[in-house]
């Protein structure tokens, strides 16, 4: 009578990427994501993912990165991902989660993305940085952009980093934001609010649209006779 004694594996054996449809032996090993596991479970079996602890064990732990985030792409526990100017890790498997939800990734490092002057219709993610006028603010959350003064009320916007922004002189029809310093009649003014400027300076002014911040003189040059 013959007996056979199947001692399985006898040594590790590194198998590529995990495949669900593939069946796993005691020290297999695979990559998933961006750790390395062990297959160590007695029993054959497939379809059984790396993190299930029943059957594997992570013996190398590491980052497979995946570049830009996209809502179509299947991640991985282990996988790194950049949203906005920041970098995520994947914590569990996940697909369509976005990188600010703590249920499947954390963040890895914290970094700001200049995206130039602000423009409606634009997909804006946290830690964008635009700029406003005289003023740069910082994206508190994603959203597409569509009206900056409410998107600021909603604390969409966090203002980031303030300066002028020098306008000119005043121009009928010519569109004016909150800050923007601009002149008429030798006088400099302050916008108060953003506003597309009227069929005349007094109605501006006389609106509350903006605000004296300094009296000059209509002449714009001086000529001194010295004797």
């Amino acid at each position: 009578m013959t007996t056979t004694l199947d001692l399985g594996l006898l040594r590790f054996v590194f198998c590529g990427s995990y495949d669900a449809s593939t069946i796993y032996e005691t020290n297999n090993i695979v990559r998933y994501g961006g750790n390395v596991y062990a297959y160590v479970s007695p029993i054959k079996n497939s379809g059984v993912v790396p993190t299930d602890t029943t059957y594997w064990q992570e013996i190398l732990e590491g980052y497979n990165y995946r570049g830009v985030y996209a809502a179509s792409i299947s991640y991985l526990t282990g996988d790194v991902v950049t949203y906005g100017g920041s970098s995520y890790l994947a914590t569990a498997a996940n697909i369509n989660k976005v990188p600010t939800d703590t249920s499947t990734w954390v963040i890895l490092n914290v970094g700001i993305r200049p995206m130039g002057d602000w423009a409606v219709s634009t997909q804006y993610l946290p830690n964008d940085i635009v700029i406003r006028g005289n003023n740069s603010y910082i994206a508190l959350a994603a959203h597409i952009s569509a009206n900056f003064t409410t998107e600021l009320v909603a604390n969409k916007w966090k203002k980031f980093n303030g300066g002028v922004r020098w306008a000119g002189d005043w121009v009928t029809s010519t569109n004016y934001i909150a800050g923007d310093i601009l002149r008429y009649s030798g006088s400099s003014y302050i916008a108060n609010a953003d506003f597309t400027a009227g069929s005349t300076f007094s109605s501006d002014l006389a609106a509350g649209k903006v605000s004296l911040l300094a009296s000059g003189t209509a002449n714009r040059y001086f000529f001194l006779n010295f004797r």
